[in-house]
């Protein structure tokens, strides 16, 4: 079964767990706005222990339907966290500090009036022997411009990545 939304152009049989609010998110499954924005905010709990840890990997997560998404895609996708993890590593716990963080993770908030969106988190596999931040993708992430129409073709192929696993869901707005 694919673990990204149908129809998207990257998809993976491999599940990344994802827990949000000490709560292990089902693939493909609603999740409340109101879950997400628990306070303290914090980037979600990862499990790949599924997935080899002899590479390191690099997540991210995307919102497939940012803001403006529906009437220009030009926007999309709208980076919400970038992260690198060294080998070795199988999960992080939620808020972890222990990885290099390369775009804070920002959590899900689609604006009021919208429809519902699409949020994916994939985890990238590094292939190559020394692992680094690719050129051009090492940030600075500090504003939502700098976030909007992420490359993440461009990341793949400038890593040498490949998907190792994934996961998605779906959130709308508060009423």
């Amino acid at each position: 079964m694919s673990q990204t939304p149908p129809g998207y152009k990257y998809s993976t049989d491999q599940a990344l767990t994802v827990t949000v609010a000490n709560a292990t998110v089902a693939p493909g499954s609603y999740v409340p706005i109101n879950t997400l924005r628990e306070e303290p905010i914090a980037s979600p709990g990862l499990d790949f222990s599924n997935i080899s840890s002899d590479s390191a990997h690099v997540v991210v997560m995307l919102d497939l339907d940012p803001p403006l998404a529906d009437e220009d895609r030009k926007y999309a996708p709208l980076l919400h966290w970038l992260t690198s993890i060294p080998s070795g590593v199988s999960s992080l716990a939620a808020n972890d500090t222990t990885t290099e963080v390369v775009a804070p993770y920002v959590a899900p908030n689609p604006p009021g009036g919208s429809a519902p969106h699409r949020y994916v988190t994939l985890l990238l596999k590094d292939t190559r022997d020394k692992f680094s931040i690719p050129s051009g993708f090492g940030g600075p992430y500090e504003d939502l411009f700098s976030r909007v129409n992420f490359d993440l073709e461009g990341l793949i192929k400038a890593g040498g990545f490949e998907i190792a696993a994934a996961h998605w869901f779906t959130t709308k707005p508060a009423e």
